[in-house]
């Protein structure tokens, strides 16, 4: 076996090009609060998650030791605590939903938590995992089955980021969601989205984490410099725009680079983001740029497979696109209007319609080639219109966010195309 699926050779990166009257890359306190996540901390989660034996939707929910039933009050305890040492007020409460599954009815729990947001409009980022787990069989709930990468490793970026994040008020709500029962289909999600999305829930972004704490693939080869990114066709819909702009921030903050991998997930397999997508929210997966398949679903999938630095760097990447996007302008409602300009061959002019929020400085117009999978360059422009684009090739795409004075940029809006 060789390199996970959908991840291309490396390539260097160029330095973010910032212009002299724009904003900045990037926000201080954002690179502070980031700072304050802990690697060990991190790890120390995924080993408590781990010593429940199993989290199997179907075993012991009663137990205080073993299975989903103690897993999941450990993980409602920390998020209390969290709400109660942090600066701004966290709501804990679980969401109950009935399984019917391997011919028995249970009743699950997913576990949220909110940051309520103090800005207008609303809005709502999402970070989520799920903390069953699963063995060999997927009916087997009294197996061992210690989930440490699936998903004790996504549980455990959420408890740090509640603990970090809810040091502050941010304009945007932060909900973060350890669903139950992924395992035997999404359940979880599948029970919640369509509920968000039936209450007309403003979600700008969902951040799904699943498998992200090892480095090592199957065949022995690692890498801890990456992070795959999957997203729901269509190419210029709400889920591929946000794996894009995840690149970007990234790249502005100097995290890990994001694979961008055009398609949903992996073959045969899905995650938590999904329901989100079909509901027609911005939904991505962040998983690992290697992973070992032979050691998922079963009681391989141990805690010696978790590199913490790695963990560490993808709870900072999700602390940095989620806090950008709480703090952001809303984005573009559209796409930008595309005329020849006449005066510079191979030029074109772009105006846009503009985003009526105080907080806008300006907005960035990202430019993408016919065929290539993200943003290449970037503009800034003041103003929503009059820029002047050169050097555009036939199919070259155009798309344009709102930025603010501390450089916090929106998600970019639906895309134009060059003719």
């Amino acid at each position: 076996p060789g390199a996970a699926e959908g991840i291309p050779a490396p390539t260097p990166r160029a330095p973010v090009a910032v212009p002299p009257d724009g904003p900045p890359a990037t926000d201080p306190e954002i690179v502070a609060l980031m700072a304050d996540v802990r690697a060990l901390r991190l790890l120390g989660d995924v080993e408590r998650l781990v010593g429940f034996g199993t989290r199997h939707a179907l075993s012991a929910a009663d137990d205080p030791r073993r299975g989903v039933g103690a897993a999941r009050a450990w993980i409602q305890a920390d998020l209390e605590r969290s709400a109660g040492a942090g600066g701004a007020q966290v709501q804990v409460e679980l969401e109950p939903f009935t399984l019917d599954f391997a011919n028995r009815r249970t009743t699950q729990h997913n576990v949220v938590a909110t940051l309520p947001g103090i800005g207008t409009p609303k809005r709502l980022v999402y970070l989520t995992a799920h903390y069953d787990s699963r063995a060999d069989d997927v009916a087997d709930g009294a197996a061992d089955a210690p989930g440490a990468d699936d998903d004790a490793s996504g549980v455990a970026v959420l408890l740090e980021l509640v603990r970090v994040m809810s040091r502050r008020q941010w304009d945007a709500t932060l909900r973060f969601v350890a669903f139950a029962a992924e395992e035997p289909g999404l359940k979880g999600s599948r029970f919640h989205a369509p509920a968000a999305a039936a209450l007309g829930l403003p979600i700008v972004a969902v951040l799904n984490n699943d498998i992200v704490g090892g480095t090592a693939g199957a065949a022995g080869q690692a890498d801890a410099a990456r992070v795959r990114v999957f997203s729901a066709d269509p190419d210029d819909g709400p889920s591929r725009r946000l794996a894009r702009h995840a690149a970007l921030v990234a790249a502005r903050y100097g995290l890990l680079e994001v694979v961008v991998v055009p398609r949903a997930d992996r073959e045969g397999r899905g995650g938590d983001h999904q329901p989100f997508s079909d509901a027609g929210f911005a939904a991505i997966r962040l998983i690992a740029a290697e992973e070992d398949m032979g050691r998922q679903h079963n009681a391989r999938d141990t805690v010696d497979r978790i590199d913490a630095d790695y963990l560490g760097a993808v709870a900072r990447l999700n602390l940095a696109l989620a806090a950008n996007l709480a703090l952001a302008p809303p984005a573009p409602a559209g796409p930008p209007r595309i005329a020849v300009a006449a005066d510079r061959p191979g030029a074109v002019r772009l105006a846009w319609d503009a985003v009526p929020d105080a907080r806008v400085a300006g907005y960035w117009v990202a430019v993408r080639e016919a065929g290539a999978p993200l943003y290449g360059r970037t503009i800034w422009s003041p103003a929503a219109d009059g820029l002047v684009v050169d050097a555009v090739g036939a199919g070259a795409r155009f798309a344009v966010a709102a930025a603010d004075d501390h450089g916090h940029i929106s998600l970019f809006g639906p895309e134009a195309v060059h003719p």
